[in-house]
């Protein structure tokens, strides 16, 4: 490793330690756990790779002392590297939600990974899927104003516009001759860690729209089912694999009809009402 690496472009802060001891090691023979813990001013020799290994977590108490181990150059390092800490660290989903927003404004203030943005964006926020599969539809048309009516002005212009965007810099949309949006057959990889996130946002809203949907929409235009059975914690496994078949047959079977002229959504929860004997 040549360069010092540079905290701003890590996920995972027990990574970037890593990093550094690699560096330091290739580039200062005699350097150390030991050595590290030192400079820190840490008395336990072992706590640097402990903390490495995820045998131990950072404190508010010993941040500071890796801050001084570390020896970053400017203080928005130290300031993503304590807000990096906390997100790895934290349990609570919507807590490490709000870090991992954060984290993304530090980054975009350094310039860096606007792609994990645009990523991130798309997966957490309904519209942006509902406005790509729409571009699918017969009659579809690129005006703002088309848009925000068929989708019940749920959502701003600037919102519409912000999606359009968004869909373009990842490579899922493109203009055609005539200037109109069309899907593109760019493919969408996103990391595990903003995917993870994202999806929860993409999910909350999608109830939600399914609450509105209940109340508002006509019986024949939409189908509410569902059921409550009794299942071994063995047979998960199964009933999961039957639900993403048939999510995927469901898929195949919209996308293969000629025809086109609105857009639905399928949800599929499948979860515990009971708590384990076990908790």
């Amino acid at each position: 490793m040549e360069l010092l690496p540079n905290i701003t472009q890590y996920w995972d802060y027990r990574q970037f330690l890593t990093d550094f001891y690699v560096y330091k090691k290739e580039t200062k023979r005699e350097f150390s756990y030991k050595m590290f813990c030192n400079k820190a001013e840490i008395s336990s020799p072992s706590h640097f790779k402990m903390i490495i290994d995820g045998s131990r977590n950072l404190t508010a108490k010993s941040i500071p002392k890796y801050l001084k181990g570390i020896d970053f150059e400017s203080k928005s390092e130290e300031e993503f590297f304590k807000t990096l800490v906390d997100y790895n660290q934290e349990k609570d989903v919507e807590k490490k939600s709000a870090l991992f927003e954060v984290l993304l404004k530090l980054k975009s203030k350094k310039g860096l990974c606007p792609l994990e943005f645009y990523q991130f964006d798309f997966l957490a926020n309904w519209y942006n899927v509902a406005i790509y599969v729409m571009m699918d539809l017969e009659d579809f048309e690129s005006d703002v104003n088309w848009i925000s009516n068929r989708l019940k002005k749920r959502i701003s212009k600037e919102h519409i516009l912000s999606s359009l965007n968004t869909l373009s810099k990842l490579g899922l949309i493109k203009k055609d001759e005539q200037g109109n949006f069309v899907q593109s057959n760019g493919a969408l990889s996103t990391p595990d860690e903003i995917r993870t996130l994202a999806v929860r946002h993409y999910h909350r809203d999608m109830l939600q729209l399914a609450m509105t949907s209940l109340d508002e929409d006509d019986l024949k235009t939409r189908e509410f089912n569902g059921a409550t059975v009794p299942v071994a914690k063995e047979n998960l496994p199964i009933m999961k694999e039957k639900i993403r078949q048939f999510r995927k047959e469901m898929n195949e079977l919209a996308t293969n009809f000629d025809s086109k002229d609105e857009i639905y959504q399928l949800n599929i929860q499948f979860f515990p009402l009971t708590k384990s004997r076990m908790q």
